[in-house]
């Protein structure tokens, strides 16, 4: 700092003063150069100087001091660097061996950079291999994949040749079906029957599917003959042999539809007659179990018959509307064809009504002594509506087990008319054939009041065939009702009144009563 101080007074005073005396005297200075080369009025601003000039120093003099401790201090500068030579010297050859060192390094790190430049480059490559790769592989699995599938697909082992020539048809024959079935379905597609392993393999698989459509034939038929058997619960045969092999028929029906087509319409055929002549035989023992309350002797005006004999005092009965009374005349043993008071007695018939959902009757315990406590059957059988009530509510059981049997087998129950039709019609001839000889009034009713109810029982289950037989059969009931209540009333035209009056109800007055009651 001291230097520094004294190298800036020594240049103001030299530039007030000059840089001597003789300098002055030699040469005087031109003004306006100064003005030029320096700016006055900064050196009148400096501090040093108006010091100065406050104190009234000559500034000559004051410059000469200055001048004179500028070269002490500049001698003893170069006095000092004199002696720090060596030191300097030392310092100089450390900074250029410090030089050498930082090229050497400089030179060993743009080394390194050019190799990570080529690292960098070769982990770059690296990683696209690597991406090419792991394309390579997912592709050649994919491949790997889909060959390995397509093989197993059409590959026949020869395991499974054996199994479908030489195997007995069970359980385990059908798992072999299974596999051969997918084979076949695989090797019929569009993208698979063009290559050349399909092609050597397509006659393999024709002589398998050949092979195990005539065992599958054979077995299902000979199941469906098994039917035929007396004894033979069909239903218990059907869930437990027929529906376990399910799978069979439908390989027939997917890859020989004609062979499918002629198991249905063997089983169809059969189940036909086996359902008619179960009908045929359960209406035959029903039929035989069966009392008939009315005949055409007990219409309303037919004479009423006196078993006491030719005495009239307990037999006589009067008229209740004219008063003229009739007596049965000298008397005599019932008709051969009148059934007495039961024709027009209700009583416990139509109970029946409330037990239309019962199991059907069973004739082997009808012909042991009838059914117990049952309200449907007289002194000497059952009447016509249990009759009616038990065959059909037989038939509405075996119509839904084979309505259920057929969609779950077939896959359809397009068969199903084919196989009740002849059944139904039977029953509707059995119908027929009681109406046109019946003169029960009551059971009329009674079977017009059933048909409502069993038809409701059809609710759950689509048997449209089922609810045409109650519709039609109800037409011909109410047709026969019609013409029993019109022999009534031409009945009543043809009675003569045959005695005095009576204290007693006539009978055609009691019957009067009696039915219009009972059918209300």
């Amino acid at each position: 700092m001291e230097k520094v101080n004294c190298e800036r007074e020594s240049t103001v005073f030299n530039f007030v003063l000059g840089d001597n005396m003789s300098r002055s005297t030699e040469k005087d200075l031109d003004v306006e150069d100064l003005e030029d080369e320096f700016d006055i009025d900064e050196f009148r601003a400096d501090t040093a100087v108006q010091e100065a000039l406050s104190k009234g120093t000559d500034l000559r003099q004051y410059a000469l001091e200055v001048e004179s401790a500028l070269r002490s201090v500049e001698r003893d500068s170069i006095q000092d660097y004199i002696c720090e030579s060596e030191s300097l010297a030392g310092l100089h050859t450390q900074i250029r061996q410090c030089d050498t060192v930082l090229d050497s390094m400089e030179s060993m790190l743009r080394g390194f950079q050019g190799d990570l430049s080529s690292i960098s480059a070769q982990i770059k490559y690296l990683q696209d291999e690597s991406l090419a790769m792991n394309v390579k592989l997912r592709n050649r699995k994919a491949a790997e994949a889909e060959l390995s599938s397509f093989i197993q697909q059409i590959v026949v082992t020869p395991d499974l040749i054996s199994n479908i020539c030489d195997a007995d048809v069970n359980e385990t024959y059908l798992a072999y079906v299974l596999e051969l079935n997918k084979k076949v379905t695989f090797s019929k597609q569009e993208s698979t029957k063009m290559t050349s392993a399909c092609m050597d393999m397509a006659p393999e698989l024709e002589k398998l599917r050949t092979k195990s459509v005539q065992k599958i034939r054979e077995f299902l038929l000979e199941r469906v003959g098994m039917l035929r058997k007396k004894m033979t619960n069909i239903q218990i045969l059907q869930q437990s042999v027929l529906l376990k092999y399910k799978g069979l028929y439908h390989f027939l029906l997917e890859h020989a539809p004609e062979t499918a087509l002629e198991v249905k319409e063997v089983y169809t055929t059969t189940m036909s007659a086996i359902y008619l002549v179960k009908v045929k035989g359960y209406l035959a023992e029903l039929s035989r179990a069966r009392t008939e309350p009315a005949t055409k002797s007990d219409l309303l005006g037919a004479e009423e018959w006196n078993a006491a004999g030719p005495s009239l005092s307990t037999a006589s009965v009067s008229s209740f509307f004219g008063g003229l009374s009739s007596a049965l005349g000298t008397g005599g043993p019932k008709p051969a064809t009148a059934r007495g008071d039961q024709a027009y007695k209700l009583g416990e018939r139509i109970n029946i009504l409330e037990q239309v959902r019962d199991p059907p009757l069973i004739p082997a315990v009808l012909q042991q002594g009838g059914v117990p406590g049952s309200s449907s059957s007289g002194e000497g059988g059952i009447f016509y509506e249990a009759v009616f009530r038990s065959y059909s509510m037989l038939l509405i059981d075996m119509a839904r087990s084979e309505h259920s049997f057929m969609l779950e087998f077939f896959g359809d129950a397009d068969a199903f008319e084919q196989i009740f039709g002849k059944g139904l019609f039977h029953c509707m001839e059995h119908l027929e054939h009681y109406l046109i000889s019946t003169w029960d009034a009551i059971a009329c009713v009674l079977v017009l009041e059933l048909m409502p109810r069993l038809t409701e029982t059809l609710s759950a289950t689509q048997l449209p065939l089922l609810s045409n037989f109650f519709h039609q059969g109800q037409a011909l009931v109410w047709s026969r009702f019609k013409q029993i209540m019109e022999a009534h009333v031409a009945s009543l035209a043809t009675v003569a009144p045959k005695a005095p009056p009576e204290v007693h109800p006539h009978y055609i007055a009691r019957r009067y009563a009696e039915l219009p009651a009972d059918d209300l």
